[in-house]
């Protein structure tokens, strides 16, 4: 880990201490407004880290941008119109879909990073079968030297091969 890299890393753990501080204050009516406080600052922090790591990587592009910056406008609307128009009787329904969302979010990242690591190691994404074919001969050739039948995934106990799609 580079040095960079390095304080990035510690001000994320500084970060997850403030949102731990901040969870712990709002256990008090009297502290919950000095933790929401607390648990902000931690938010811009973590988010001004992140923008610096990816200005400093380099691997955004123009449009990559173009979409972080109206996605997050859009989405900082949408909750601020809901979180402000929202009746405090169901502020419990409001939590849960603010928590629903997040929850989406991070699926949709996992999927990403799965087929990314996936993409990586087989040459295709979401193909876990098959090797990448190099001599770019097709999955049923048979290359010199091979015995016959080794191009081919073996039958599973039903009879029928594992990958109906490139096998």
């Amino acid at each position: 880990m580079s040095g960079f890299n390095g304080y990035i890393q510690l001000v994320y753990v500084l970060v997850a201490a403030m949102f731990v501080m901040g969870l712990h204050l709002m256990n008090s009516p009297a502290t919950a407004r000095r933790g929401n406080q607390v648990a902000q600052a931690g938010m811009v922090i973590a988010v001004v880290a992140t923008l610096i790591l990816l200005i400093h990587s380099g691997t955004v592009t123009a449009t990559g941008w173009v979409v972080v910056i109206v996605g997050s406008l859009l989405g900082s609307a949408v909750g601020l119109w809901a979180a402000r128009t929202v009746q405090m009787t169901a502020m419990p329904q409001l939590v849960s879909a603010f928590n629903a969302v997040g929850g989406g979010a991070a699926a949709l990242v996992a999927v990403y990073g799965y087929y990314e690591a996936e993409s990586r190691v087989t040459g295709r994404a979401g193909h876990r079968h098959q090797r990448p074919d190099p001599g770019g001969r097709g999955d049923r050739a048979r290359r010199p030297g091979r015995p016959p039948g080794r191009g081919r995934p073996a039958a599973t106990s039903r009879g029928r091969r594992r990958c109906r799609r490139h096998c």
